[in-house]
């Protein structure tokens, strides 16, 4: 966040909601490789007007036998829907609740993605998704390329000051 301030530039968080509600609550511990947030945390950043927080799913970012969003072998729709829908759901409301937005973009935890779920997330009312590539996105304003976007991790031992150093040399290029 104070590098964002210090380059004057923007940037989008995908949120897993339980991590912010265990953290918010509990006060965990910092996880090596994810930054938890509070929801006051993520408050004071979207009001700054230069943080956007999106949906990261409610809790699939796991690397279980489900591997984030993806169905388990032998899974039914069905059951499959059914959880997806929960979780989907869970994690907008805590939004709502905690920050008076409902995202409009959802972020598939490990990039993990099928039909079932991309037809989801529209009638969910997501107009956009983040996969996992790591580009510059280039659109012809053709509505379909908003879903599967590209974006740009922050994982450990990822200098977050290269990553904008970087975005910033492409925004100069790009005029």
């Amino acid at each position: 966040f104070p590098l964002l301030k210090k380059y004057n530039m923007k940037a989008v968080f995908s949120v897993v909601g339980a991590y912010a509600e265990r953290y918010s609550t509990e006060g965990i511990d910092k996880h090596i490789n994810y930054a938890h947030l509070s929801w006051d945390e993520i408050s004071e950043m979207q009001e700054s007007g230069l943080c956007e927080f999106q949906n990261h799913s409610y809790n699939m970012h796991s690397l279980n036998e489900r591997h984030g969003c993806l169905k388990i072998d032998g899974e039914g729709d069905e059951h499959y829907k059914s959880i997806m829908h929960d979780d989907l759901i869970h994690s907008q409301t805590l939004f709502e609740e905690k920050l008076g937005v409902s995202p409009v973009c959802f972020t598939y935890p490990y990039g993990g993605t099928n039909d079932t779920l991309r037809e989801m997330i529209t009638e969910h009312g997501f107009s956009a998704s983040l996969g996992t590539f790591e580009k510059i996105n280039v659109l012809s304003g053709d509505p379909s390329e908003l879903f599967d976007l590209r974006r740009y991790n922050r994982a450990h031992g990822r200098d977050m000051g290269k990553i904008l150093e970087k975005a910033e040399k492409l925004k100069e290029k790009a005029g």
